[in-house]
This record gives C-alpha cells, structure tokens and sequence, in this order.
C-alpha cells in the first residue's frame, strides 16, 4: 500500500500498528483519509470507533476499507459502520486512485444516526 501511495504523490503517509495505535493516530492527528483492513482484528470495531468519536472531524473522515473476500454480510457491515468505499484485495493503484478521487469529488452527506 505505501507503494502504491508513494506512486500516487502522496507526502505523508501514517502507518498504525494495531488498531489501538490507530485509533490514537486518528484522534491526535485527523489524517485526510483513513484506510483500513476488514480482515486485521478489530478491523470493523475501529471504523464504528472512529465513527462514535465525541470530535466530528473524526467522526466524518473518509474511510475505505480494504477486504480480502466479497461476502454479502461483509459488506453489510461494511456500509453499516460508515466506511465510504470498500476496496477489494489485491487492488492497484488505479483502483485506489479512483476511490481516493470518487471520496474527495462526490459530495456525499455524513449521516449520523443515534447507533
């Protein structure tokens, strides 16, 4: 993935150990963007953190989330914890690029529900 981001222009890049590490990073930082592994433990548990976080720079940034295998519960929680994009594994970076360019150039609104 850093390659395809170094490829892509991208000037920094933070990288998260575990989902814990992660989570800090989101909240001490706010990353234009956040890509995240369904199939890494607590994958789907750190989108729907990111998405009840009391700030709601972190509660709306764009999130894709990367899955290795398309199955249709997968998905449904996928779209129910509020990832924007969902990116299939292995991808290029053509296929990030559209996702990045389909998150930054769609006006899509940030919906917020009481769960």
């Amino acid at each position: 993935m850093r390659r395809a981001f170094t490829t892509l222009g991208v000037p920094k890049i933070l990288e998260a150990g575990d989902t814990t590490d992660a989570l800090e990073k989101v909240r001490t930082r706010t990353p234009d963007l956040v890509i995240s592994e369904y199939e890494i433990a607590g994958g789907l548990e750190f989108l729907q953190d990111v998405r009840r976080n009391e700030a709601s720079a972190v509660r709306a940034l764009p999130v894709i989330m990367t899955i290795g295998a398309l199955k249709a519960q997968r998905i449904r929680d996928i779209c129910d914890a509020g990832a924007h994009e969902i990116l299939v594994t292995p991808f290029s970076a053509s296929a990030l690029t559209r996702h990045i360019v389909g998150i930054f150039t769609e006006q899509r609104k940030h919906v917020e529900t009481p769960t």
